[in-house]
């Protein structure tokens, strides 16, 4: 898949999250999540995609274009290969036990709204810088290994794809419409 297409992908899932924005109040980010007390809000659901998309893969997108990069040919791990090859991660819940040194902040909706658009305007302004990489730098994922900049590219948008579904279900649970 080509970076644009990967690029136009992340700006489709980005707008799915933007839009649900419209439909909740700020005391739907904070109502309690039915799947239990470890398990997060919507407003911490929307914390977390920010904080993983700021955080770790702008970041990472920005080292693997840095010219003084070290070129590697170092491969990702076999997990990371798998969710490659499929092209999104399991359509299954992903249950970690809960971390008391990884809560995801619980923002409001404007903060939601602003931190999409800030990480939309983001991609899109090293969009252009894209094509001309050089695919053996990367940047370590830490669950995936060495990853290259279309690959990191193409995990933040299965990363929000892949929260959309939890997003959906507590949607359903919480008795949102959109």
């Amino acid at each position: 898949m080509t970076s644009d297409r990967i690029v136009a992908r992340y700006e489709r899932t980005t707008n799915q999250w933007l839009a649900s924005l419209d439909h909740y109040s700020e005391e739907d980010l904070r109502r309690s999540n039915p799947d239990g007390p470890d398990a997060w809000t919507l407003g911490q659901i929307y914390g977390h995609i920010l904080d993983a998309t700021e955080s770790l893969a702008i970041p990472s997108i920005g080292k693997c274009l840095d010219p003084q990069r070290v070129p590697t040919d170092k491969k990702m791990n076999v997990a990371g290969r798998l969710i490659f090859f499929i092209g999104s991660f399991p359509p299954i819940r992903i249950r970690y036990k809960p971390r008391p040194d990884y809560v995801p902040p619980s923002i409001t909706v404007e903060e939601a709204r602003a931190g999409l658009i800030r990480s939309l305007e983001a991609i899109r302004k090293v969009s252009g810088s894209i094509a001309s990489a050089d695919r053996r730098r990367k940047a370590r994922h830490p669950a995936f290994g060495p990853l290259n900049v279309d690959q990191w590219l193409l995990f933040a948008e299965m990363h929000l794809r892949h929260h959309l579904r939890q997003k959906v279900r507590m949607d359903k649970a919480l008795g949102i419409r959109h």
